[in-house]
């Protein structure tokens, strides 16, 4: 299935996991709004082989327990780094897919944030960029490292 494993912490702090079909979304708005979302797509919350009849118990199950330690939702989104961000003064490229849409506003920000920043927003692509256009992710990463090698990369300076 293309939906995204999510979690989500409600306004009142209860915790919903599932995939991003549309249910979680309206159950968290209830009770206090969406706090936090976060998509689970760290291996180390998951099963290492997720059956095919029971793949969603293969990888909700152990997500939730993480979530119950307090492990994932304990991680800052991205909207809270802003001041870290905003100190950063090294070069940095984001990138992303233009159908990635829960990333697309988070790279917006980045951009927006980071100093030293610039955007490459990749056509008709998802969130695995660099395996979906992978000539066209090399690319754009070797022009940016080229240009910081050679000092061209905005109003950044290595002195």
């Amino acid at each position: 299935s293309s939906r995204r494993p999510q979690a989500l912490r409600s306004g009142d702090g209860r915790l919903f996991v599932g995939p991003d079909n549309g249910l979680l979304v309206p159950a968290a708005e209830r009770l206090g709004g969406i706090a936090a979302v976060h998509e689970l797509a760290n291996a180390d919350y998951a099963l290492d082989i997720v059956s095919r009849t029971f793949h969603g118990r293969d990888l909700f199950a152990p997500a939730a327990a993480h979530l119950i330690r307090g492990v994932i939702l304990r991680r800052k989104t991205i909207f809270e780094l802003e001041p870290e961000l905003r100190r950063l003064s090294i070069p940095t490229l984001v990138m992303v897919g233009d159908q990635d849409e829960p990333c697309l506003e988070p790279g917006l920000f980045m951009r927006r944030r980071i100093p030293h920043a610039g955007p490459v927003i990749l056509p008709m692509s998802g969130h695995t960029i660099n395996i979906e256009e992978p000539a066209l992710f090399n690319l754009h990463a070797a022009e940016f490292l080229t240009a910081v090698e050679n000092g061209r990369w905005g109003s950044w300076s290595a002195t």
